[in-house]
């Protein structure tokens, strides 16, 4: 017999049949918590890498492209600001900015700003209307980029579950 070990992902682990917890089968249940401000700051960083994502850097070395500080991605306030999103959450706001940055210029985005992460359409919104009309596709998008079309599924009623059922075992 192989000595193999295999970590299973169970989101319900009370529906596990007891005779899986026996010893020699699954010894341990671990509980992994959301990540938290530090973790989601990184995950942040790691999934917007191979993005163009306007920093300080960029901010001085692309004039051409006509950016403000207001363009500046700040990942500490995007991690505070998703406090109980899961990492595949955080991840999918990194992807809905990028897909807004291209919504708001189909014919080549150049890059993601901080406007794409918002949550807030009347900021976007009133920007947008000076390149489309109010009806336009891009605008709509934009009105539910980033943050506003991602919503946290963690809820503190599963937070309290899963503690519970960590110190049961």
């Amino acid at each position: 017999m192989c000595n193999k070990r295999f970590p299973p992902a169970l989101h319900r682990p009370d529906i596990i049949d007891e005779a899986l917890l026996r010893p020699g089968r699954l010894d341990r249940l671990i509980y992994v918590s959301p990540p938290n401000h530090p973790a989601r700051e990184d995950i942040f960083r790691i999934h917007t890498r191979n993005m163009p994502v306007v920093t300080e850097d960029v901010l001085s070395e692309r004039p051409d492209l006509s950016l403000c500080a207001e363009d500046v991605v700040d990942f500490t306030d995007l991690a505070a600001r998703t406090s109980g999103f899961s990492g595949a959450e955080v991840a999918s706001v990194c992807r809905e900015a990028a897909l807004a940055a291209m919504e708001e210029n189909p014919s080549g985005a150049q890059v993601v700003a901080r406007r794409h992460f918002e949550v807030s359409p009347s900021f976007r919104c009133a920007e947008m209307l000076s390149y489309s009309s109010p009806t336009s596709h891009a605008t709509r998008c934009l009105m539910q980029a980033g943050l506003g079309r991602i919503n946290p599924q963690i809820t503190e009623e599963m937070l309290s579950f899963y503690r519970g059922f960590s110190r049961r075992k």
